[in-house]
């Protein structure tokens, strides 16, 4: 009996919450540029260093397709962010549902 009771006196773990689909696409995407990055500068330095000079072009390319890559997804991600939390995005209308209150009276910034 006492070890039924110890079973059932056991705190709940909480589990982390799961990231949604498009943080889970856009931190991939990051984290693969960034290694992309990393891994062609240390091919650059390796290259330089025994003397491949002609290389060194090839691989600055690669590092500007990796840039552009994470530029890329930041712009896109950081779009789908401001439509959610704008008038007429999910995450503004379910706000708008739950006893949403918005003054018809708005108050501009007061002039400098």
């Amino acid at each position: 009996m006492k070890e039924s009771a110890k079973i059932r006196d056991k705190p709940k773990v909480k589990r982390p919450r799961k990231l949604d689909v498009s943080k889970r696409i856009a931190l991939v995407t990051f984290w693969g540029g960034m290694l992309i990055i990393e891994e062609c500068l240390l091919l650059m330095w390796y290259a330089i260093h025994n003397g491949f000079n002609a290389t060194a072009a090839y691989l600055t390319a690669a590092v500007g397709v990796a840039e552009g890559m994470i530029t890329l997804v930041a712009r896109k991600y950081l779009s789908l962010a401001q439509t959610d939390h704008s008038s007429g995005g999910i995450t503004f209308e379910s706000a708008k549902s739950k006893n949403f209150k918005q003054s018809d009276d708005v108050l501009d910034a007061p002039d400098i």
